[in-house]
This record gives structure tokens, sequence and C-alpha cells, in this order.
């Protein structure tokens, strides 16, 4: 019983500090004390966001969503199309994969151009993709997120295993 004594000033306080942080959505003041406290505590109103986040992924590996491409022009119009029909489609971002197998979609002292890009790694189409992907975003107010994939090497490959 003693030792529960001893602790009780402890329980107090902590009850006290505690009791006076509770979160109530709709922001009015409560006495959250009870008995221990008679001031009042203002709750704030919950988190809102400004805005959804209502993004879409455009993955370049495999060609899956986007590419390859001939040259800059065709390039520049598949650009445009994306861009418009995301916007069309109420979304307001787009994560866009600029690395897909260390290679690149922009240029790139480092890696090499992606061959999801122009069909042959290495080569390019004559223009870096990128400030074109970013301008056609934003251009239909879309937000423009890289989207990097730094482990991958190789998508498929030949070798298999031997028993």
């Amino acid at each position: 019983m003693k030792k529960f004594l001893f602790f009780l000033p402890a329980l107090f306080l902590a009850f006290s500090l505690t009791a006076e942080r509770l979160c109530f959505p709709d922001g009015k003041p409560i006495s959250a004390a009870g008995k221990f406290s008679s001031r009042p505590v203002y709750l704030p109103p919950p988190a809102i966001p400004a805005r959804e986040f209502r993004g879409v992924w455009v993955a370049t590996v495999e060609n899956i969503d986007f590419g390859p491409f001939r040259n800059a022009a065709e390039f520049r119009a598949a650009a445009a199309r994306l861009m418009k029909a995301l916007a069309a489609r109420n979304f307001n971002a787009v994560l866009f994969q600029v690395r897909p197998c260390c290679d690149a979609w922009y240029a790139s002292n480092e890696n090499p151009w992606s061959r999801y890009l122009s069909g042959k790694e290495g080569t390019g189409i004559g223009v870096d993709p990128l400030p074109i992907l970013i301008a056609e975003a934003h251009r239909n107010n879309l937000e423009f997120h890289a989207w990097l994939n730094p482990y991958r090497v190789v998508g498929s490959t030949p070798l298999g295993k031997t028993a």
C-alpha cells in the first residue's frame, strides 16, 4: 500500500498533463481534467487536407504505359496527349517513371538513355524528354513527380537456373 501511495502524486501529475492534451474534433472547450483541474481545454479542429492528391503512375519499364519513340516530334505529341488525357480524367498529379532500369528518360552523365525511350539503350530522341514532360504536365495543371527505380538493372534476362 505504501508503494501505491508513493506513486499517487506522480499518477496525478501524469493524468493532469495528459488530460489537457486530449483531442476532440468539434474544437469546443471542454473540462478534460475532471476534478483535477477546472481550466477549459481548447482542442484543435481535425486536420483537413487542402486538396485531394489524385495521382497516376506512368510506367515506362517494358513500355508498359508510354513509349518508345522515333523522334522528338513523336514524343512531344504523345506527351501532350498523355497529360491532356490525365487532366480530363480529373487527376491532379502524375508520377512518371524516369529511371526504369539503371537508365534515364533525362539527360544524364551517369546513365545511358533508356532503351524504353527510343527502343535502343543509349540512343536518345534528339531532345531531353524530362523538361517536355514537366511543361506538358504543368500546362494541364498537373503536378509532376519523377519516379526513380534505383535498384532494377534489367527487367528480364534470357539466363535461367540450372539444376
